[in-house]
């Protein structure tokens, strides 16, 4: 029970620390494409 209630936070937090590189890729493909239609 607590073993997997641990690994259920450590891929909670693994996301969280992914969050922010997912959203600054998202705006960089953002920008690329706002070139690409220049």
């Amino acid at each position: 029970m607590d073993k997997a209630s641990v690994n259920q936070n450590d891929e909670t937090k693994k996301t969280e620390e992914m969050q922010p590189y997912l959203s600054f890729q998202r705006a960089e493909n953002g920008i690329i494409l706002i070139f690409k239609h220049l």
